[in-house]
């Protein structure tokens, strides 16, 4: 299990991975109403506990939690999980104040880091469909696929319409066969992830990673260009780009479709390896990375994470040790997660470190990272 949670955080399968308490403080807010932003918030992590959708039965609630950098809990909440089983697509989404979340199929919440929370907009579906969406960073806009999940291969609706009230109403594309959802907005157009449209084969308490990207015009729904061709990211979406895996070898591509290669680490005697140095990707465009070269020529995790510059260089500081990273909160503040080796059978042990000083704030609930506040790509 151990082996399998490394590798499909950093080395790249064949295939895609197919409670807390209730907040504090509650705001009603219609589907037509504008729900109160804050001018601007820290950064923040966002976990979720319990994001677990099995063949036979998933589970009915899970947790969602606002984690800032000193590792205290400052908002949370409880919501249903989606109905329809076997989907590990992501049920959240990010601004730049703001979480949005799915309380069960199609009703899409908020929540502020001061604990309020309401009711921002409602999906329409049918039975066995399951929506994933990405909110625009400003509030204002909201892109939605509706995925059917009666058949595979599953069927897409992408539209985007105004987040409160549904209003400008466009239908981007309709597709049979083709599987894809948006994890963001970049400079007013939608990151679309690629799915491998077969059912999954390693569920869990994550969410799913893409088999690639596509970026698309938010108002025609043209494809603008492919990213990460065939190749699995299995990592948080960054501000500036992906870390695309095409086993052995790994690339960070931005959304605007530059890419480069990623360094090779190295086996115990020194000699160069076949393992690019794979991991999540800060808004400053640095790795940081725990692979290493195995005396065999395969690659793994290691016990020290340390981080690559954007521009290839490899610092030798340790950032942590006997940890996996697992996503950054912002350029400075990196989440590493010590289950591995502190509580080999809980699911996450998690850690917030400053990358500058090395200060580290043991985060105080429990959840996979999903997510950073703010957010927007």
């Amino acid at each position: 299990m151990h082996a399998f949670r490394k590798a499909l955080a950093f080395v790249g399968l064949l295939v895609i991975c197919a409670c807390g308490a209730t907040s504090t403080k509650s705001v009603a807010v219609s589907p037509s109403a504008s729900s109160p932003t804050p001018a601007s918030v820290s950064a923040y992590a966002v976990l979720v506990n319990n994001f677990m959708n099995f063949s036979d039965g998933g589970i009915p609630d899970y947790t969602l939690s606002i984690v800032a950098a000193d590792g205290h809990v400052a908002a949370s909440a409880t919501a249903r999980n989606r109905a329809t089983l076997g989907v590990q697509i992501a049920n959240l989404s990010t601004s730049a104040t703001t979480v949005y979340f799915l309380d069960g199929d199609a009703d899409v919440r908020f929540l502020h880091p001061d604990g309020s929370t309401g009711l921002a907009t409602h999906i329409t579906l049918d039975s066995k469909q399951a929506a994933a969406f990405a909110v625009s960073p400003d509030d204002r806009r909201i892109a939605v696929s509706v995925l059917d999940y009666t058949r595979y291969p599953v069927s897409t609706r992408l539209y985007v319409e105004d987040l409160h009230g549904g209003g400008n109403h466009v239908e981007l594309l309709s597709s049979s066969n083709l599987m894809e959802w948006p994890v963001g907005w970049h400079s007013g157009n939608l990151v679309m992830a690629l799915g491998l449209n077969i059912p999954p084969q390693n569920s869990g308490d994550w969410f799913q990673g893409a088999h690639g990207y596509q970026i698309v015009d938010a108002q025609s729904g043209k494809p603008l260009h492919s990213l990460c061709d065939g190749e699995d990211s299995f990592v948080p979406a960054s501000p500036v780009g992906a870390v695309c895996v095409n086993f052995p070898t790994a690339s960070v591509t931005s959304w605007d479709g530059l890419t480069r290669a990623l360094p090779t680490a190295l086996k115990p005697d020194a000699t160069s390896g076949t393992c690019s140095l794979s991991g999540p990707l800060s808004p400053a465009g640095v790795v940081a990375t725990d692979i290493v070269s195995v005396s065999l020529g395969g690659c793994g995790g290691g016990t020290t994470v340390f981080t690559v510059s954007a521009l290839g260089a490899i610092d030798p500081r340790a950032v942590a040790t006997k940890a996996l990273p697992v996503g950054w909160t912002d350029s400075d503040h990196l989440v590493v997660d010590a289950a591995l080796w502190t509580r080999p059978q809980a699911q996450q042990d998690l850690s917030i470190v400053d990358v500058r000083t090395l200060a580290v704030a043991h985060v105080q609930a429990a959840g996979f990272f999903a997510a950073a506040l703010p957010g927007g790509l």
